[in-house]
């Protein structure tokens, strides 16, 4: 996925959204580290006139592929712009370090992770820019045409991107139509294309928050989130790479609605997920959850990393209807509606539920997970 990111950081850059950039090519870097990522950091860095982090990049380009052209002159020419000579030495018959003559050279970066984010106490946190804002609906369009969808969007004048999931359950449609969206703040949670968000916006929602974790995800610098958002002229913001573990570092926590689709069986942790969610709901706000399960009687989870029963190896967890109604219940949620299973004719069948942030008397807890202490009015 790492290189995914790398690309799509580039891109970002060659339109001129550096600040952007700079922070999908750290999280690239994150993943994994080479000399051609660095350098690139270090590009977007002196870009946003960091150039004390550049030259830190550069050097570590450098120090992981001694023989970079690339990188050397990038460091030349940020040297000369800071009315430092350079001279080259040279080892092994390529440059291996740059020695700078006014002062004595800086020690290069020994670290194995990009430097902490420079613009923000932490990037993933700053909504991205929508590069497409104000384009023209035909330039859309033909964008739009040239990527891979997973949803079925309609992008105005008779265009309907074609995705690749069709338009999936029928049951969070149903789930969505029974919520009052007016005024309201929402979270998507792995909103990929944008489909729900911008649902949500079309039916009045005030606020919409769309996150997503693309470093975890395929086609992750594709661009369809932000050709889409453009098309549906939205206002939602973008996190393009934010865990639902960390979801409570934005700061928010009174959501009125929030938008839990197609995900928890895709995480190690995922009764962890819905505490995490909790936590940034206000009371009585509602959720959509909706997921793979196993078409069983009883309370139990199947996990899966050997023997998986479908070819997706980014499936950890399925559960019967009845533990995923435990998992949602012990999270500090009441069950709202239960809508029926979708899918029985495939191989694993999917479950929506509507349920509501509440605070309760829970007898069924000797103790309280410490996260969800201050949702139960039972005092231990």
């Amino acid at each position: 996925m790492g290189e995914e990111l790398h690309r799509y950081g580039v891109r970002l850059f060659e339109t001129g959204f550096t600040t952007d950039a700079l922070r999908v090519l750290g999280d690239a870097l994150r993943e994994h580290e080479t000399s051609e990522r660095w350098n690139d950091w270090a590009t977007a860095a002196m870009a946003c006139r960091l150039f004390k982090e550049a030259e830190n990049g550069y050097r570590r380009a450098l120090q992981l592929e001694p023989i970079c052209d690339e990188a050397s002159d990038n460091l030349r020419e940020l040297l000369r712009l800071a009315g430092r000579t350079a001279a080259a030495e040279t080892q092994s018959g390529g440059p291996s370090s740059i020695v700078c003559e006014q002062q004595p050279p800086a020690a290069p970066p020994t670290m194995c992770q990009p430097p902490q984010p420079v613009l923000a106490q932490d990037s993933r946190l700053q909504p991205a820019v929508m590069p497409f804002a104000g384009w023209p609906r035909r330039k859309l369009h033909e964008m739009a045409s040239q990527h891979e969808w997973v949803h079925v969007i309609d992008l105005g004048d008779g265009v309907v991107t074609p995705g690749a999931w069709g338009t999936g359950n029928p049951r969070i449609t149903e789930a969505m139509q029974a919520v009052d969206f007016s005024g309201k703040k929402v979270l998507d949670i792995g909103c990929w294309d944008g489909a729900y968000s911008f649902f949500a916006e079309a039916r009045g929602a005030a606020e919409v928050y769309s996150t997503d974790l693309i470093s975890q995800r395929d086609f992750a610098g594709s661009p369809t989130y932000q050709i889409a958002h453009a098309a549906c002229q939205s206002k939602a913001k973008y996190y393009l790479n934010i865990s639902v573990y960390d979801i409570e570092k934005l700061g928010i926590r009174d959501f009125d609605i929030v938008l839990f689709t197609g995900i928890y069986y895709h995480l190690k942790d995922p009764v962890r997920a819905l505490t995490c969610l909790r936590r940034v709901m206000r009371e009585g706000g509602l959720i959509v959850v909706e997921g793979a399960v196993l078409p069983g009687e009883g309370c139990y989870a199947s996990f899966y990393y050997r023997n998986l029963p479908t070819p997706d190896r980014s499936n950890w967890w399925f559960p019967t209807v009845e533990c995923l109604r435990q998992w949602v219940e012990c999270s500090f949620f009441d069950i709202v509606q239960h809508y029926e299973i979708w899918g029985l004719h495939m191989e694993i069948p999917r479950q929506a539920l509507l349920a509501k942030a509440v605070l309760r008397d829970d007898p069924l807890y000797s103790r309280v997970p410490e996260e969800l202490e201050e949702y139960c009015l039972r005092k231990y």
